[in-house]
């Protein structure tokens, strides 16, 4: 397998900043689905297993939806932005 894929639910004030990251490194993605009463969209994000930064950039989104939750909600569930693996990471 060469590459995983996983959804994270993005919310809309950190959307700029993953698309960011994403299209700096060409890492491909789509947008699953819109969630309009919470301001979420559902991200399917396509991690290739040879991409030299692959662990870094996961690292660094979960990262940044992590301190985001726990800004707003004072705690770092990662349940509420890590919908699911879709693939093996």
């Amino acid at each position: 397998m060469d590459s995983s894929t996983k959804t994270y639910s993005v919310p809309l004030d950190m959307l700029m900043n993953i698309l960011h990251i994403l299209f700096e490194n060409g890492i491909p993605n789509r947008i699953k689905g819109i969630n309009v009463k919470d301001s979420v969209i559902w991200l399917n994000v396509k991690f290739q297993v040879n991409h030299p930064y692959r662990k870094e950039i996961r690292s660094n989104i979960e990262s940044l939806l992590s301190d985001y939750h726990y800004y707003l909600n004072g705690t770092d569930d990662e349940r509420e932005f890590d919908c699911n693996d879709d693939e093996n990471n």
